[in-house]
């Protein structure tokens, strides 16, 4: 996995089984942001932090699913205001999806416990 890439290989054989661009193949969805960032595969889901516009901020969190293709859900986790206060989202503390709950650290330490059926589901 990279930023916008995913490739699927055959650790036996070496050969590249799947390959796919985010953005290409879920345009309404992935497509929609600039910058992802920290993609971690957790079972058939990969999470991330991601930023919607050039210099917007990386303030989003999202869970996609990479067997439908198709991202299925995004949260906003720190405000525009927040953001501009100091507070963000930063590359090295991945998003972590468990029991239908996502632990994320912010730029001032703060652990955030998301329960995904209590946001918004795309």
């Amino acid at each position: 996995m990279s930023a916008n890439h995913f490739q699927k290989i055959n650790t036996k054989t070496y050969e590249i089984e799947e390959s796919f661009n985010f953005r290409e193949v879920d345009f309404s969805g992935m497509g929609t942001y600039k910058n992802i960032y920290s993609p971690l595969l957790q079972g058939n889901y990969f999470t991330f932090l991601g930023e919607k516009l050039h210099g917007d901020g990386v303030r989003y969190i999202g869970l996609y699913d990479y067997s439908s293709r198709k991202l299925i859900w995004e949260y906003e986790l720190i405000s525009k205001e927040d953001f501009i206060n100091g507070n963000k989202l930063i590359s090295p503390e991945p998003v972590y999806f468990s029991n239908e709950k996502l632990f994320v650290k912010d730029f001032k330490n703060n652990l955030h416990i998301l329960k995904k059926e209590e946001t918004d589901l795309i």
